[in-house]
């Protein structure tokens, strides 16, 4: 197996499962509508088909749709809160974003061979697949920054847990051994540094003070540069921790012929229009269904949960809103206080001591709940393949 790895892509894998979805909500300041474009995307070898992304401007807005040309020449389209579609080579997986952004780390992923989209949270898992990683950025409109998080999925208990928090970019990758290999910015040190985590003991190592440029699994290297201003390369051996002088032919060794192969091949159909508007193709039916992370009852009442998160205090977790429809309530803006969750005529305030903001969505803890006065019971993580 060959093994190189550009690191900037790692970080683009854990981002754009979470921002793809809302690409096409964003207002444009495009004064006049445009026609379709059509972008050929991929072709799926078991059914056939040619998929392509048709996108729009139409009253100041994008609009987008996804098409495909079946084995018969005829031109179809998925249902229209799907507006557009994008393979990734390194899980073999395909994914789907929709036209309003989706709740929390909720992750579309389809199978053309079944038509059936399921919404799941989405990891990546190591090597012997005891545990997963999702990376999560999104945007605090409070601070003006973004805010990237990577949580650790154990795979046997089902429990996701909020490892690292920074506003800085983060990278990471699975090292052979079921080791995590991370690079980030250290508050305490006010420099990136790369440290291994073993999630199997929660140990964390760290390797060096430096940036991470680039990993060769074969060799077991590391191509770093130091926080200072020469930015110089070096090598570091995992297995010794010796470092040298990168030389410029050891540097490029790192970038030739080493990347790993991908799960698939993405092969891209030929560039065609189909002879009537993309708003007119009629869409197919596709099967649907929702994989949860984790389940909860609260004043009686069983809730599905589609993904939970504990933090370092052993805190958990839960997105408010599902919580709030199920037990017939509201989640309100309030001026003063922040939110109020309404329940029955009873108003709960949430304020940054029992709730906090994650990926653009409201989340509050079991504790709080139970401080509320709410009946809670029999939380438990669900246990499931990804």
């Amino acid at each position: 197996m060959q093994n190189k790895l550009y690191l900037k892509c790692l970080l683009l894998f854990g981002l754009v499962l979470s921002s793809a979805a809302s690409l096409f909500t964003v207002s444009a300041s495009a004064a006049s509508d445009e026609g379709w474009q059509i972008e050929p995307v991929f072709t799926d070898k078991q059914t056939g088909r040619d998929y392509y992304n048709a996108r729009t401007w139409r009253n100041g807005s994008m609009e987008g749709r996804v098409l495909f040309v079946d084995k018969e020449g005829s031109w179809r389209a998925l249902p229209e809160k799907y507006v557009d579609i994008f393979p990734d080579e390194r899980s073999g997986k395909l994914y789907l974003g929709q036209n309003q952004m989706q709740k929390g780390l909720i992750t579309n992923v389809y199978d053309p061979s079944t038509d059936r989209v399921t919404s799941q949270r989405v990891y990546e898992s190591s090597p012997d697949g005891k545990y997963g990683i999702s990376l999560e950025k999104s945007y605090l409109s409070s601070q003006l920054r973004n805010n990237y998080t990577l949580y650790i999925k154990n795979m046997k208990t089902g429990e996701s847990r909020k490892w690292h928090e920074t506003w800085k970019s983060m990278w990471y990758l699975w090292l052979p051994d079921n080791r995590l290999l991370v690079h980030r910015y250290s508050e305490s040190e006010k420099q990136s540094e790369i440290v291994i985590l073993n999630p199997a003991t929660d140990k964390v190592e760290r390797v060096a003070l430096a940036k991470m440029e680039a990993y060769d699994a074969k060799g077991n290297r590391l191509l770093i540069s130091y926080n200072e201003p020469t930015r110089k390369s070096y090598v570091l051996n995992l297995a010794n921790r010796r470092v040298h002088k990168a030389g410029q032919a050891e540097i490029e060794s790192f970038y030739k012929d080493t990347e790993p192969l991908p799960a698939t091949k993405t092969v891209v159909p030929p560039k065609r229009e189909p002879n009537i508007d993309p708003a007119e193709i009629p869409a197919i039916e596709v099967q649907e269904e929702s994989v949860y992370e984790a389940s909860i009852t609260v004043d009686g009442r069983a809730i599905l949960l589609s993904y939970a998160y504990t933090d370092v205090n052993n805190n958990t977790w839960l997105p408010l809103t599902p919580l709030a429809e199920a037990l017939g309530g509201k989640v309100e803006k309030e001026k003063s206080s922040g939110f109020q969750l309404d329940v029955g005529g009873k108003k709960y305030t949430l304020n940054e001591s029992n709730s906090e903001v994650a990926f653009d969505r409201l989340h509050v803890s079991i504790k709080a709940l139970r401080q509320f006065g709410l009946s809670v019971e029999q939380f438990r993580w669900i246990t499931t393949n990804h």
